[in-house]
């Protein structure tokens, strides 16, 4: 089946209208959107980081020391170059901490040997209040602060 080039152009056409003027006529996202957008990142990738923990906990027969620079090294050896690294292992900040898209560190904190939490402080960028975004390891899923 061949193509028109005319049905090209006017697809090129259709997509240069909507990136000029899309946000006149969806309008600018609000804040709101904004940050259910950043919250749902942020769940992506503290889901990712459980999977390459649990992953190295069943290799290793267990955690007893989680750094950030053992999940990278975990993100660089399951990778090979199958699928693009999460956001998160490209932000860190001076200290080799990963960070979350408010800019603060993930925290990681080991309950057993093969059970862990994984928190970021939300919007607020403060720990222990409503708008932690939080994942257990033991019932694989995300809790409430």
């Amino acid at each position: 089946m061949r193509v028109r080039p005319g049905f090209l152009l006017g697809l090129l056409g259709i997509f240069v209208f909507f990136s000029m003027f899309g946000s006149f006529l969806f309008g600018v996202p609000t804040e709101k959107e904004k940050t259910k957008s950043q919250n749902i990142l942020t769940r992506v990738e503290e889901r990712i980081m459980s999977q390459l923990l649990q992953e190295n906990a069943s290799k290793c027969g267990g955690l007893t020391n989680v750094f950030d620079g053992f999940i990278f090294n975990s993100l660089v050896t399951t990778n090979k170059s199958e699928f693009p690294l999460p956001p998160f292992a490209t932000r860190t900040n001076s200290a080799g901490q990963f960070l979350d898209t408010w800019q603060t560190p993930f925290q990681i904190e080991l309950m057993g040997p093969t059970n862990f939490v994984i928190r970021s402080g939300g919007k607020n960028k403060k720990f222990g209040d409503a708008d932690d975004i939080i994942f257990n390891s033991v019932s694989n899923d995300f809790v409430k602060p």
